[in-house]
């Protein structure tokens, strides 16, 4: 890794600016483009559109620096796939759910990372990325907007320390990458926390996850560790396909601090109430949390055999409609069989219905309770 180190505030960014400074910003992660380096932002209010980050570069958020996107979509650039980068965003996943229709705009985020290796986002205490609550009516669902942190084809990815917030869609869009670490981080309110589609070798631990969606989400997860997290949602804890996967030592409960995104929308609330999450009154949208585990699959890029080796260890699990929802018939639930399921020493308190499995009886997965 470079040892250059680029502070901002040295090339014309100014902390406390009304006035976006996204160009400043961006031509100090440009300085990182051939040789890579460590960009620091140091404790101040900062406004900024899209950002790209690059190969072998470190984003360091000093202690109480705190980066707050647009509201405006419109500032928040599509950027280029470059040769070689293949992208496994949910746009290639399922587009039957978005009836072929390709929308570049879902990959808007408010930090992007297209390809490379040795990406690092760090932040020290009181570090703060927040999304202000971008919502695009033209986006999907009617709401969604820009991702906190898109990351596609990366080759050790560390994650650390920050909280990020009030994003328009995922808080982190992570997919196609390999050696991903993400420790210590507050995910809280906007859509989900962590989709990690066909990423090998994650690891997420010592999280808060509050989300108004998902708490993570992924297709063709091939080893992933969940370990030490708290993870509260509207939704669904894990709407989830891949294998080699553990939770160990979380609580998993409802129901949800943030009210449901989708149902906010579908209650037509007025476009001021709905965009800030943390000001919606409870009945703004639905609260509880629907299951434990989604299976969740690609007709697209099918599994080239079902999922399994999934382990629940030492969890507290509570107040979820339901546990296990597998409907392999059902549109997002194609492409990949659900072989096996572990629940070893894990509490479960207010659960309603544990499984929620239609198919013929020789392709239901077999779920071993260990006490």
């Amino acid at each position: 890794m470079s040892t250059r180190v680029f502070k901002v505030t040295d090339y014309g960014v100014v902390p406390g600016k009304e006035e976006l400074q996204t160009e400043a910003l961006q031509r100090v992660f440009d300085m990182c483009k051939d040789e890579g380096g460590t960009v620091v932002i140091p404790s101040g209010k900062y406004r900024t559109g899209g950002l790209r980050m690059w190969s072998d570069t470190t984003l360091l958020l000093e202690s109480a620096a705190y980066l707050r996107g647009s509201d405006i979509c419109e500032d928040y650039p599509v950027f280029e796939v470059p040769e070689g980068v293949e992208l496994r965003t949910d746009m290639e996943l399922i587009p039957n759910y978005y009836n072929d229709k390709p929308w570049e705009e879902y990959r808007r985020a408010i930090i992007s990372v297209y390809g490379g290796k040795n990406i690092s986002i760090i932040g020290e205490p009181d570090s703060v990325i927040d999304g202000d609550d971008c919502a695009d009516p033209n986006g999907e669902e009617g709401y969604r907007g820009p991702h906190g942190i898109f990351i596609t084809n990366v080759n050790n990815l560390l994650l650390e320390g920050y909280t990020i917030q009030h994003f328009g869609n995922f808080a982190h869009q992570i997919d196609n990458c390999t050696n991903v670490t993400a420790r210590g981080l507050k995910c809280y309110g906007g859509s989900d926390g962590f989709h990690l589609h066909f990423c090998r070798n994650t690891l997420i631990e010592d999280c808060i996850i509050h989300t108004g969606d998902d708490c993570i989400g992924g297709i063709n997860v091939e080893g992933l560790v969940v370990r030490n997290c708290n993870m509260n949602t509207s939704c669904d804890a894990f709407r989830m396909g891949g294998s080699h996967i553990l939770v160990e030592n979380c609580h998993i409960w409802g129901p949800g601090i943030y009210p449901h995104r989708m149902t906010v929308v579908q209650n037509r609330y007025t476009e001021a109430v709905r965009r800030k999450d943390n000001t919606l009154p409870r009945e703004a949208g639905r609260h509880n949390m629907v299951r434990i585990w989604l299976h969740f699959a690609s007709e697209v890029f099918p599994s080239e055999e079902p999922y399994h080796d999934i382990t629940f260890r030492n969890c507290i699990i509570e107040n979820s409609d339901i546990f296990l929802t597998y409907q392999p018939n059902e549109i997002l639930q194609r492409g990949a069989e659900l072989k096996e399921m572990f629940l070893d020493n894990v509490k479960i308190m207010g659960v309603k219905n544990m499984f929620d499995v239609s198919c013929p009886s020789d392709r239901r997965p077999v779920i071993t309770i260990l006490p």
